[in-house]
């Protein structure tokens, strides 16, 4: 039998007690033999049942995110590191925002690292509805203002069909402006009224008709309201919650429930149906028009199969496009990795015009007076000094601005006694090489192939537009042939055999040197070459991206730095140590002479 259970009592037979002092077991007893939670050294002492400290993190904030708990709409990648960046505090929630960092890395792909997502930041060229940040981290929500004025670009973060963000792109004055959803209305201080809005805005005196869910207008320069948008039946609303994200439509009816949540019915354009809360939804427009633009797809969800047939036509599309004739512009986006252009330079970069070389293997003229010799500071300099004649290229004048410059041309400036030929570095970046004495002369071209035209009158192509007629028997495919550019006649020939030195035009190891090792053929795939260094280092590449230098391990022509010998990532940094150190000490015999 027991007794009372609270008591301090024995109990009838002394076994078990719940809050007593028996003598066996007890929960939360001064017993003797088995205790939990009590203050004796027992055999359980370990186990804590009833404690308040079992299951409690670590207090504070948390100052780190795990890539695998970021928000599924930020779009990462699981395989891109550990964690992802954490928003910092703002006036959205950690998991309904899109981190700076991510807008400008993942989504506009005006930078590739951290670092450089920092610099840009850092430089204030970047606006989230009309103010400047330089917090990386910084949250950007929906219907937000994200402005670039450098590039004159503007986005409104929005929702896609799938609930992911994207950035819309602005025009006009559309960017002047954003909506927001009033979350309440409340009276402060002396009974003064204000409202508080989606995104953390706290707005005075507001007009006494707006209401909770309604959503103003607000000026982003005066920070006034200038609407306002009631949310009732019949107006344009979309969603930004649940299931049904990114969904637009009209809003058809709203249903009260006693004790849960008001639900709504809302109609897209297609005349599909579908219900949410009612705290999901954000009213976009008054009646069946929306006050902004909308992104792809306007919001209207597609089953599978019409989903497909978009896909299927788009494609179609975009091969329709491609046949129609000549792209006059180049994205600056799209411009080639080795011209070393900034993200924020402008929308555009300068398209090649058609010349001896593939658009994405050249160098236009205005490129290398403006950003490599920097002759020029704009574009009408560049074109000044081009019209004046300076410029010459292969011992000829050019005047087109985009005119294409490719490896191993001679770019030479009579008025200032400058020769320069294009090369490549060890990072596959175009560099302008200096030349001295009689280099600038004659250049190097690989024959591309070996012909016979009208008449059985044979020709060789090079890899720079070239036809050669009458050429020596002995020159083959892949050979090297010295050009003078004063005569255009062939001077001397370099096989392309096993022990002549080459650098590498194309593929990863492009700008690397080295003495040609082996040659293998494999049926029905590309040949393939074995290259190795003057310290030792052997690589491989295709055939086709070798150019032959020199005849045995002796170059025809001077290097840039480094000779085009690849260095390990801590050898690298080693000789950046090396110069800083000779820069300083070069800076110090200066002051000390003077």
């Amino acid at each position: 039998m027991w007794k009372n259970d609270d008591d301090g009592g024995d109990d009838v037979d002394g076994d078990v007690g719940y809050g007593d002092g028996g003598d066996d077991v007890g929960y939360g007893d001064g017993g003797d033999d088995v205790g939990y939670g009590d203050d004796d050294d027992d055999i359980d002492d370990d186990i804590n049942i009833g404690n308040d400290d079992i299951n409690i993190d670590a207090r504070g904030l948390k100052k780190h995110l795990k890539r695998l708990n970021a928000p599924k709409n930020w779009m990462l990648d699981k395989l891109g590191g550990a964690f992802a960046p954490k928003p910092s505090s703002g006036p959205h929630k950690s998991r309904d925002c899109l981190p700076l960092i991510l807008v400008l890395r993942n989504k506009l792909k005006y930078a590739l690292t951290y670092r450089e997502v920092q610099s840009i930041l850092m430089q204030r060229h970047v606006l989230v509805d009309g103010k400047v940040r330089t917090d990386k981290t910084y949250p950007a929500g929906f219907m937000d203002v994200v402005s670039i004025p450098k590039t004159n670009e503007h986005f409104r973060v929005l929702y896609d069909i799938k609930g992911r963000f994207c950035l819309h792109s602005l025009r006009d004055e559309e960017y002047k402006f954003k909506l927001c959803k009033v979350r309440s209305v409340q009276f402060g201080h002396k009974g003064i009224p204000y409202i508080n809005t989606y995104d953390g805005r706290t707005i005075r005196y507001p007009d006494p008709l707006i209401k909770p869910n309604d959503t103003i207008e607000l000026d982003l320069e005066s920070n006034k309201i200038t609407d306002v948008i009631k949310f009732d039946v019949g107006n344009f609303v979309t969603v930004t919650g649940g299931r049904n994200t990114g969904r637009v439509g009209t809003l058809v009816n709203r249903e009260k429930h006693r004790g849960g949540f008001e639900t709504v019915r809302i109609r897209d354009e297609h005349g599909q149906e579908f219900a949410t809360r009612l705290s999901n939804v954000f009213t976009i427009g008054r009646g069946p028009v929306s006050w902004i633009s909308l992104p792809k797809r306007r919001g209207i969800k597609l089953s599978v199969i019409k989903e497909a047939h978009a896909r299927e036509y788009e494609k179609t599309a975009f091969r329709f496009d491609r046949a129609r004739g000549l792209k006059k512009h180049l994205k600056r986006l799209n411009a080639p990795k080795n011209c070393m252009l900034d993200k924020l330079g402008g929308a555009f970069a300068p398209k090649p015009s058609s010349g001896p070389h593939k658009s994405r293997d050249c160098l236009p003229l205005i490129l290398i007076l403006r950003n490599k010799l920097k002759y020029a500071l704009t574009y009408r300099e560049v074109q000044s000094i081009l019209m004046q004649r300076h410029v010459l290229v292969d011992g000829k004048v050019r005047t087109d601005k985009t005119y294409p410059a490719g490896f191993m041309d001679v770019v030479s400036i009579p008025k200032t006694n400058e020769h320069f030929r294009v090369l490549y570095d060890i990072k596959g970046r175009f560099c302008l090489h200096s030349l001295r004495d009689e280099e600038h002369k004659f250049k190097l071209c690989k024959v591309r192939s070996v012909q016979f035209g009208h008449k059985g009158i044979p020709y060789i192509n090079t890899y720079d537009g070239r036809t050669i007629r009458y050429p020596d028997p002995l020159i083959k495919p892949n050979d090297t042939i010295e050009l003078d550019l004063e005569s255009n006649k062939i001077t001397d020939v370099i096989k392309f055999d096993v022990g002549n030195f080459v650098t590498v035009t194309g593929g990863r190891n492009t700008g690397r040197v080295g003495t040609l090792v082996n040659r293998e053929k494999h049926r029905g795939g590309f040949e393939t070459v074995r290259i190795r260094d003057e310290h030792g280092q052997e690589f491989a590449t295709r055939l086709s991206n070798v150019f032959t230098l020199g005849r045995g391990p002796v170059s025809w022509i001077s290097l840039p730095k480094r000779e085009g010998i690849k260095l390990s990532v801590i050898q690298e940094a080693h000789a950046r140590e090396y110069e800083k150190t000779a820069f300083r000490f070069d800076r110090v015999k200066t002051s000390i002479k003077f």
